[in-house]
């Protein structure tokens, strides 16, 4: 290749890393500026701790404000929440026909349908409270009004189990108290059958009463109500509210990335633990891993729910509980607050360009190192053609870019290691000099990511990094491929390939292929936000390096991925060694991944980076000592096996 093809491609990379550094500090500063979390407490938990304790909904809102508590969470009331205690569900043909009813339904001529469900209120502000929602929801709701002056009926043309679909609104009464003491409000509204636009519009328009104390509204099902022909309507009640939409980690909803875009990512991430959590875990556990839910992966609203099945004062124990939450938040430099969404964090075009060109730069590099130059510039004239399409029309952007940060983390650390693994065995310090500039070229990959997918659509998850698995995999292949058939004879390479095919293979290769395959079907499965359970001491390893490092580093990288990589520097690569540099490349690989979690703080993904770096070189040192007291003792014990012990 033309030495001037070369410097061109250097300039390129280079400029694509200045560019993606000017994106990657403007997201830290959004990140930083981002620093008040609520802390929301659940108001059927409240009220479960409340009646412990034999308190009322103001004195337990009242001493969970004092303590941090920030918001209150209202799910919306169901048929199943009210009946029993404000209501019962009575049958028309039941009422007909009980006596206890007879007088009243005659004397006032109440208009009683055999075939219709009619619930019967005990409480003047439920009544108030179902009757507005029903009239929205349920074409034919008929209202009966006050049957005397302790009983409101309503009915619809609903057997009970639909309408137990339907939600029945929010205890307003309660909200007004939250509302009084300062505390903000937070909603999550039912989806229902046959939510319409209109009626949408409609349930929206009914909390305009709470507008300037809505911290943010969230919905409670797998498809938001009326979706997608409601969502001009969805959009506009919420904007009318001036209130964020909330998104619920680890909770896809239809239709919520769609409304989310709609309002400038005017949104907030909330993070709970379930009901069934908390009846296992301690404060302390919940503590740990909501305060993670925050510094981790900018999570802004905890939803709290309460201890109420520990021993002592419950009460008591749960406002401990949110004055250890609070004061850990604090010291991690948060403030409790109102939600705040995150700032203007755009993207500009010139900075796509470079970065994608950086991109295609290096992967005209890789290829010219597999003795492939031509066929890498033709594929990158091409790359460039459509990348510069792409930016200049607008189409399939965000998907290109995707597939342009997939091409960052698969190319740049195959690169770095199939360049700068050594010729020759390296001693113990020269294989630790060695690592650094391997993993830096690694890092020019995560840079590169860093400037193409850095915009608040990802810090939200309402985009994401796609390919995770594939990402870890793809570079392994191509390490193997290189090594084993292009790095020694590249020209040799069919040649080389078919004397693999058609070699006797000895049980011993079939054992060990099997081995590997296990162990690489376990990192593949360990990959992403859906990996593999994990161990009980792996658990209690994460947990002494949270608390040591206050940011765990990736087990991947300084357990397995940089030892071992030292120690295939040290032992220098040969066939029989090339699951060992495999395992090592593990190491540049995760590293380049961290950065695809672009929920993840930077500061925190750039601190788990180096975390595993310093600590892997140190496991690195003691793994390189162990292989050199193994070789001795196999060079006693077995004289023969000199040669292969040796690593020489």
């Amino acid at each position: 290749m033309p030495k001037w093809i070369s410097a061109l491609l250097a300039i390129i990379l280079v400029l694509g890393a200045i560019a993606s550094l000017g994106q990657g500090l403007a997201r830290y500063r959004v990140e930083q500026a981002n620093k008040t979390v609520s802390l929301a407490a659940e108001y059927a938990s409240a009220g479960e701790l409340a009646r412990y304790a034999g308190l009322t909904d103001p004195e337990i809102f009242r001493d969970l404000h004092e303590h941090g508590i920030t918001a209150v969470f209202f799910k919306e009331q169901t048929l199943g929440d009210l009946a029993g205690q404000k209501l019962e569900t009575r049958s028309g043909y039941s009422l007909l026909a009980d006596p206890g009813w007879e007088e009243t339904i005659r004397t006032r001529r109440l208009p009683v349908n055999p075939d219709f469900t009619y619930l019967v209120i005990w409480d003047e502000s439920t009544y108030h409270q179902v009757r507005e929602q029903l009239a929205i929801k349920v074409p034919g709701f008929t209202d009966l009004g006050p049957v005397d002056p302790s009983r409101f009926v309503v009915g619809v043309p609903l057997s009970p189990n639909a309408l137990s679909a339907v939600g029945l609104g929010f205890p307003r009464e309660a909200m007004n108290e939250a509302e009084r003491l300062g505390l903000g409000l937070m909603i999550q509204v039912r989806s229902w059958p046959r939510a319409t636009p209109a009626r949408v519009q409609q349930t929206l328009e009914s909390f305009s009463p709470y507008q300037g104390s809505l911290a943010a509204v969230f919905f409670n099902d797998a498809r938001l109500p009326g979706y997608p022909e409601a969502l001009p309507e969805l959009s506009a009640g919420i904007r009318a509210l001036q209130a964020p939409v909330g998104l619920v980690e680890f909770f896809p909803q239809e239709g919520l990335t769609q409304l989310a875009r709609i309002l400038d990512k005017d949104a907030t991430r909330l993070h709970a633990v379930s009901p069934g959590e908390m009846k296992v875990m301690s404060p302390g556990e919940v503590t740990e891993r909501m305060e993670l839910a925050v510094t981790e992966r900018n999570i802004r609203v905890l939803l709290i729910r309460f201890f109420t099945d520990r021993p002592g004062d419950p009460v008591a124990t749960n406002l401990s509980f949110i004055d250890g939450l609070a004061a850990r938040l604090r010291a991690d430099g948060f403030i409790l607050g109102a939600p705040e969404p995150f700032g203007d964090l755009p993207v500009s075009r010139i900075t796509l360009l470079l970065a994608g060109l950086a991109v295609i730069a290096g992967g005209i590099w890789l290829l010219r190192l597999a003795s492939l130059p031509r066929l890498g510039l033709a594929l990158g004239l091409l790359a460039v053609l459509g990348w510069a399409g792409v930016l200049a029309s607008g189409w399939q952007l965000l998907p290109a870019r995707q597939a342009m940060a997939f091409a960052a983390v698969v190319i740049f650390p195959t690169l770095s290691i199939c360049l700068l693994f050594p010729r020759r065995p390296l001693p113990r310090t020269a294989a630790l000099i060695r690592l650094l500039p391997m993993t830096a070229l690694s890092l020019l990959g995560a840079l590169l990511m860093v400037g193409l997918i850095s915009d608040v659509g990802f810090m939200l998850k309402l985009n994401e990094f796609r390919g995770v698995k594939p990402a870890h995999a793809v570079p392994l292949v191509l390490v193997a491929l290189y090594f084993w058939l292009l790095r020694e004879e590249p020209r040799l390479w069919s040649r080389r390939l078919r004397d693999f095919w058609q070699a006797r293979v000895l049980v011993k290769y079939v054992v060990v292929a099997v081995i590997l395959a296990v162990v690489g079907l376990v990192y593949i499965t360990r990959t992403g936000n859906e990996a593999a359970s994990v161990s009980g001491v792996e658990l209690a390893l994460r947990h002494f390096l949270d608390n040591w490092l206050g940011v765990r580093p990736r087990t991947k990288e300084f357990l397995i991925g940089h030892p071992f990589m030292l120690l295939a520097m040290y032992t220098g690569y040969r066939d029989r060694y090339l699951p060992l540099l495999l395992v090592g490349s593990i190491g540049q690989v995760s590293l380049v991944n961290t950065f695809a979690h672009v929920h993840t703080p930077l500061a925190v993904s750039a601190l788990r980076l180096v975390h595993g770096l310093w600590l892997g070189m140190i496991l690195g040192l003691v793994l390189i000592l162990v292989w050199e007291l193994l070789a001795r003792l196999l060079r006693a014990w077995f004289p023969p096996l000199k040669d292969a012990a040796s690593g020489t």
